[in-house]
């Protein structure tokens, strides 16, 4: 799974924070563990839960408002 942005699952927080740099990430706790939140403006972009808010944290999973499919 990967954004079409290039973000993967298992990339790491270092690479989201480069990949969205013009974005605004909230990190934080959640029921379930941490997540972050990307947003452009107020509008939530994508979403996700991670290992650790740490540089070398892990993307563990990407979510998006709508639907994602296939190309």
């Amino acid at each position: 799974l990967a954004t079409l942005s290039g973000l993967h699952v298992g990339d790491t927080v270092d690479d989201l924070e480069r990949t969205y740099s013009s974005y605004r990430i909230v990190y934080g706790p959640k029921p379930g563990g941490v997540f972050f939140e990307l947003f452009d403006g107020e509008e939530l972009l994508l979403w996700g839960p991670i290992s650790s808010t740490e540089a070398s944290g892990t993307i563990l999973g990407i979510y998006s408002p709508p639907r994602c499919e296939a190309p």
